[in-house]
């Protein structure tokens, strides 16, 4: 049986220093013309903050306890 962890690890980064994950096979002008990287978790929290009233209160840590970040639609 496979058990998800209840514990979410919450990565943070710099103004346009987000991590980009990519295979040895891939050309340099595909992983540079990839979106993937754009809207981390951590991005998404601060324009929820702006698009939601009640992300305002959250914490960053808090966060995933009121909304859901769905990571193929970023």
């Amino acid at each position: 049986m496979l058990r998800k962890s209840s514990v979410e690890r919450l990565l943070f980064h710099l103004p346009n220093q987000q991590p980009i994950v990519f295979q040895d096979y891939e050309s340099i002008d595909n992983v540079c013309n990839r979106n993937d990287g754009l809207a981390s978790k951590f991005l998404v929290w601060f324009d929820a903050n702006v698009d939601y009233e009640e992300a305002i209160e959250l914490t960053y840590a808090q966060f995933p306890t009121k909304f859901v970040y769905h990571a193929y639609d970023r």
